[in-house]
């Protein structure tokens, strides 16, 4: 159990990172921002989309592994002891702008003549609900509480990072890199089925497969162009399933020649694979001079972009961030994506695009919409 104080010093500025093996990593404390990782101290990563923080690296005071219990209990205790709060307190739900259909069809047009002319093959076009809403201390311990509880049994990473006047907070099922002593992994997730829907399985979808395949072509070309990497190996596509839809999920495992890569070894990695086609385009160089055009270029902050920490015995884990909540001063932002190829079709798209935002919505216990 956590110290009341140690709560809140943790709402106000903090982090937690979901592991495979149940537990948390958490951090909290007067930030400091770096270019570089702390020598055997919990680094978190929290780089903007496009790579271009120049202090991406932010270290705490304090940090501690906790049970999803623990982390329960102690933000339930500090709930119930702050006044006019409680165990009766309820999370407001934001009034969300939805994005706009017409805009997201003329970027969608836009990308069939791109790849109709051979320019690109894939690129993934974002978009944004907003909302005015202010995620002040009680808002942020009882979205945790949600998430937490919402996400137990799911196969999704909880990741947040924020401080006094921002932050992100989700649950992603993609990771980008993750692994320890030499020995990585990574993953090719792309390809979106919705539950209940009539289309043939995911498994077995044609444009489903090509849009996944060129997402593990990427992934392959970025890793085969560093050195440092050895023993790429391809494990068997599956079907990742989610409350509201699937994807298609292909393990990627590989080996590095630095068993414990610096900050700046890591970055490299990570520029190498991010974005991958998942949440990018392909192919890279076309695809991210297209990325940089889109008029919501600017608005992503840290969506899709890799997130997460280097522990201090030199385990590395770092997810992509999508699936999740930014908020600032009294604006919360929702994005997703979608991946578009040349067998896309705009409304099945669109719907998909739906989809996503209403699992992030479902995660706060928030009414969805179709």
């Amino acid at each position: 159990m956590l110290a009341r104080k140690e709560i809140f010093a943790f709402l106000s500025s903090g982090c937690l990172f979901s592991l495979p093996s149940g537990v948390f990593w958490m951090a909290w404390g007067l930030e400091k921002v770096q270019k570089h990782s702390g020598s055997g101290i919990f680094s978190v990563y929290a780089p903007d989309f496009f790579l271009e923080n120049s202090t991406p690296w932010i270290l705490f005071p304090e940090n501690r592994r906790v049970s999803r219990e623990d982390l329960i209990r102690s933000l339930k205790d500090w709930v119930d002891e702050v006044p006019q709060g409680g165990a009766g307190a309820t999370l407001g739900a934001p009034k969300w702008i939805s994005p706009d259909f017409e805009s997201f069809r003329t970027v969608f047009g836009d990308l069939q003549a791109q790849i109709e002319s051979k320019t690109l093959k894939k690129a993934v076009p974002v978009v944004f609900s907003r909302a005015h809403f202010q995620m002040d201390l009680m808002q942020r311990a009882e979205s945790l509480l949600r998430v937490l509880a919402a996400t137990r049994d799911l196969p999704v990473y909880l990741y947040g990072v924020w401080n006094q006047n921002e932050g992100i907070l989700g649950a992603t099922p993609e990771i980008l890199v993750q692994g320890r002593d030499g020995s990585f992994s990574t993953m090719a997730l792309a390809g979106t089925r919705l539950n209940g829907s009539e289309n043939r399985p995911i498994l077995e979808d044609p444009k489903e497969r090509a849009e996944h395949q060129i997402v593990i072509d990427g992934i392959l070309a970025s890793l085969r162009s560093l050195d440092s990497v050895k023993d790429i190996q391809v494990a068997l596509t599956q079907e990742l399933k989610l409350p509201l839809f699937s994807h298609l999920l292909t393990p990627i495992s590989f080996r590095m020649d630095v068993v414990k890569p610096s900050s700046a070894e890591l970055e490299g990695l990570v520029k190498a694979l991010h974005p991958t086609p998942a949440l990018g385009a392909f192919p890279r160089t076309a695809g991210f001079e297209w990325l940089r055009r889109q008029k919501n270029s600017l608005e992503r902050k840290r969506f899709g972009a890799p997130l997460g920490f280097v522990s201090p015995s030199g385990e590395i884990q770092l997810g992509v961030a999508i699936r999740n909540l930014q908020w600032s001063d009294q604006e919360v932002i929702l994005g997703a994506g979608c991946g578009i190829i040349a067998e896309s079709v705009l409304d099945r798209e669109w719907k998909e695009l739906a989809a996503k935002m209403n699992s992030v919505k479902k995660l706060w216990g928030w009414e969805i919409s179709l």
